[in-house]
């Protein structure tokens, strides 16, 4: 029985289509990650996805769906809802005001592979303990965060600032538009 998917299953099945999608929205937790992202840049022009634990109420579908069926660029509409996304759980006063949404551009995806490898030359050891870190699944026994901050990542353990300096950049092409509530 299979109940789950991967996504170099999903991306296998997309492109299957034999077409790109406009855009994917994820209602899931952390599947705004660069793994998941570099495995579906070519299915689709644009992911809006949360990095982080995405609420039991999930994507505000009453705000989402009129930006999105509205009028303006795709890219700006997807912006549009992920602050709505963001809005609707900061607007709560409860345990679950929290959240995070960022929206990708799949085609700068293998140029900030590109500028990754470079990255990769210059690494030096650190302690993950000093990295942004978005809690993850492990058992509460041995807690350990298991999801952490591409860009706090390389700010942090690599030694070549040109080659920082690059992957900035390009991550501010590729990732065109985040938000998140005060805390996450």
């Amino acid at each position: 029985d299979n109940t789950q998917l991967n996504t170099t299953e999903l991306a296998s099945a997309i492109e299957r289509l034999s077409c790109k999608l406009s855009y994917i929205i994820f209602d899931a937790c952390y599947m705004s990650n660069i793994e998941s992202a570099y495995d579906l840049r070519r299915c689709a022009e644009y992911i809006l996805a949360s990095p982080c634990e995405v609420m039991a109420s999930g994507m505000p579908y009453n705000d989402i769906v009129p930006i999105m069926t509205g009028s303006g660029s795709i890219q700006s509409r997807l912006e549009s809802s992920a602050k709505a996304f963001v809005d609707f759980y900061a607007d709560d006063n409860s345990i679950y005001a929290s959240a995070c949404s960022a929206v990708i551009n799949c085609n700068e995806l293998d140029a900030l592979a590109a500028a990754m490898k470079r990255v990769n030359g210059s690494l030096q050891a650190i302690d993950h303990k000093t990295l942004q870190a978005f809690d993850g699944i492990s058992p509460s026994s041995n807690p350990t965060h298991i999801f952490f901050d591409i860009e706090d990542y390389i700010l942090k353990s690599c030694t070549d600032s040109a080659a920082v300096d690059d992957f900035c950049k390009q991550l501010a092409l590729t990732v065109t538009g985040q938000h998140h509530t005060d805390t996450f």
